[in-house]
């Protein structure tokens, strides 16, 4: 019995978890300033604009990491999005087939939900 406990306990940690579903970026930044790292599936109207612009239903997927301290509670952050089967366009042409899709980018923000401004920066 206890090495069926232990065969169930060591399952259950392998079992990737659902990632959290968040109506917008702002909480993943706000989580990821306060912890380091957050990962979280866009869903709402904004999602389904995506759905619709790129032609898939498949979830998207945001991954933010603090990437540099920049002040007290203000931190450079690096966020990733990443979806499959994107039907992807430029001014011109639809691409041929569907394909994952990736962009990264990154920002600076203080944990009031402010932009980062560098001390004696114009705002």
């Amino acid at each position: 019995m206890r090495s069926c406990l232990l065969a169930l306990s060591l399952l259950l940690v392998a079992l990737p978890a659902h990632p959290r579903q968040v109506q917008s970026l702002q909480p993943l930044l706000l989580e990821a300033l306060h912890y380091g790292q957050a990962q979280g599936v866009l869903v709402g109207p904004i999602a389904q604009t995506f759905a619709q612009l790129f032609r898939t239903s498949a979830p998207l997927v945001f991954r933010v990491k603090q990437v540099a301290v920049l002040a007290p509670s203000c931190a450079r952050l690096e966020v990733t999005a990443e979806q499959d089967g994107v039907w992807d366009r430029n001014s011109t042409q639809v691409a041929d087939r569907p394909e994952a899709r990736r962009l990264v980018y990154q920002v600076s923000m203080c944990a009031d939900g402010s932009a980062y401004a560098a001390p004696g920066a114009d705002r």
